[in-house]
């Protein structure tokens, strides 16, 4: 049988942890010397990159392919590959 005492213990320690559970929102993270680099295909903005780097995207979700399908949106897979001198790395994707 549960004592009143019991109870209450539980509630507050319920409650505490409860409290506690709650998070606020995440402030972003700013890494420092980080710039806005246009994409090298679309000239659009969407990456910050340190100085000297550089991207070039190269399709988008829901994109036509050239066999008649669409680029999926649900990608399961990913890896990036640096050349043999390290100027370029290559980023293979699994759809």
């Amino acid at each position: 049988m549960t004592t009143r005492r019991d109870f209450l213990s539980a509630s507050a320690t319920a409650i505490v942890l409860a409290g506690l559970s709650r998070r606020t929102p995440a402030k972003p993270f700013v890494a420092g010397g980080l710039v806005p680099t246009a994409d090298e295909a679309t000239g659009a903005t969407l990456l910050k990159l340190p100085p000297g780097f550089r991207y070039r995207s190269f399709s988008w979700a829901l994109e036509p392919t050239d066999d008649g399908n669409v680029v999926s949106g649900l990608h399961d897979g990913m890896g990036a590959f640096v050349d043999a001198d390290g100027g370029m790395a290559t980023l293979v994707r699994n759809h």
